[in-house]
């Protein structure tokens, strides 16, 4: 396999992995880190899923901390 299909490999696994963590943060983990999200929309949180997707670590690193 060349190092190119390994750079996809790992980005597509990246991706996976941000969609899972993305999708179980916005169900449970949002109301933990910002209380005032509490009460969005599902279009607030369509908005945020890109971003929860992309910056996974940092959003896990802040949810186990609050």
């Amino acid at each position: 396999m060349s190092t190119i299909g390994l750079f996809i490999y790992a980005v597509l696994a990246y991706l996976t992995a941000g969609i899972v963590f993305a999708l179980i943060f916005l169900l449970k983990g949002l109301q933990r880190t910002d209380p005032i999200a509490t009460k969005s929309s599902i279009g607030f949180k369509a908005l945020i899923m890109p971003g929860c997707t992309m910056l996974w670590p940092i959003m896990l690193l802040k949810w186990v901390r609050s």
